[in-house]
């Protein structure tokens, strides 16, 4: 297996190889770069299956390396220092990226999922995700990539109808009403989207304010969703669902 390193650094790309030739015998490292343009003619001369890629570097982003692939032939992992929504674009997008100062045993796991066969055509789509959410620049996310099977489902998050818990799964249920089930609890895909027109319905929902059809006042309150679904309210969130609702809060 055949990597590049690219890293404006030195002593980044020297750890870099350090670990790999401690933790990834079956990788190569054919060349390293400083910047996208050196990476770019390192990229087409070597052809290597998996470049390391620092996500900050002067003069351009590492994203940019993409503009000069249409169709990219080998996998990335990002390298980046602690930024917070860097990391939530690589979350969202599904993509593989190390924290600095990159640890040996995380190093090996990246590489090795970088080689389970994945089709390039899904690859590219989880790349130009990475790119609008980071491009966003931590604001509401653009895109989102959902695992589902072999593959990923790339939605919007306004596309999302609601969110249901399934244990340490939760339900994902979009507007055309398909269902998604993923790997993750509730809260986590709560957080992950981030958008302000979703609201917290206790501890089994999430739901799109912007899709309620209905609110009954009886009790605490309940709300029939755009395609049926029907969702109790406590007398405690009754308040905050109808300021969220009428738009007097937001977050």
């Amino acid at each position: 297996m055949k990597a590049l390193i690219v890293d404006d650094e030195q002593n980044a790309r020297d750890s870099l190889r350090i670990l790999l030739e401690a933790f990834c015998p079956e990788v190569t490292v054919v060349g390293e770069a400083s910047d996208v343009p050196e990476a770019v003619k390192a990229i087409i001369k070597w052809k290597p299956d998996v470049v390391l890629l620092d996500i900050e570097m002067p003069g351009y982003s590492g994203l940019q390396l993409l503009d000069f692939f249409d169709q990219p032939n080998f996998k990335i992992i990002f390298t980046t220092a602690y930024d917070s929504y860097a990391i939530k674009a690589f979350e969202l997008s599904a993509v593989a990226y190390l924290l600095k100062p990159v640890d040996g045993e995380k190093l090996a796991t990246a590489i090795h999922k970088s080689q389970e066969l994945l089709d390039m055509d899904t690859y590219k789509q989880q790349l130009e995700t990475l790119q609008a959410n980071y491009a966003s620049g931590g604001d509401t996310p653009q895109r989102l990539a959902i695992p589902v099977g072999h593959g990923y489902q790339f939605v919007a998050p306004k596309e999302v109808l609601l969110l249901k818990a399934e244990g340490a799964y939760c339900t994902v249920v979009l507007t055309d009403l398909r269902h998604i089930l993923v790997s993750k609890k509730l809260g986590a895909m709560h957080e992950l989207l981030d958008h302000p027109r979703l609201f917290r319905c206790g501890r089994s929902y999430v739901v799109n304010l912007d899709f309620v059809e209905k609110f009954e006042k009886s009790d605490g309150g309940s709300i029939t969703m755009q395609g049926g679904e029907q969702i109790t309210l406590t007398k405690e969130l009754r308040q905050a669902f109808l300021e969220r609702l009428s738009g007097k809060v937001g977050g």
